[in-house]
């Protein structure tokens, strides 16, 4: 568990959104369409980032949860996947 502020919460919200906004520049010069998700890998951990429609979920995780980064991903399209489309 981390600790982390509201004002460090809106800072990293900001920061993914720019993040997706150039990966969407970059696919749409590659002609591969909307962007659905992506992994920041850091020295200390991953951001895991899953989208859809107008809805964001970001995951942040320490080193050790690498071999499992698949599967929170899965599980981050599975859970929004109910919320945004019922």
């Amino acid at each position: 568990i981390i600790d982390i502020d509201f004002d460090g919460m809106t800072t990293i919200a900001k920061s993914v959104l720019q993040i997706a906004k150039s990966a969407l520049r970059m696919s749409n010069i590659c002609k591969k369409g909307k962007i659905r998700d992506f992994v920041v890998t850091c020295e200390k951990g991953y951001f895991v980032v899953v989208g859809m429609e107008d809805v964001i979920l970001i995951a942040i995780t320490g080193l050790d949860a690498k071999s499992e980064i698949g599967l929170i991903r899965k599980t981050m399209i599975s859970r929004l996947s109910e919320v945004v489309y019922g």
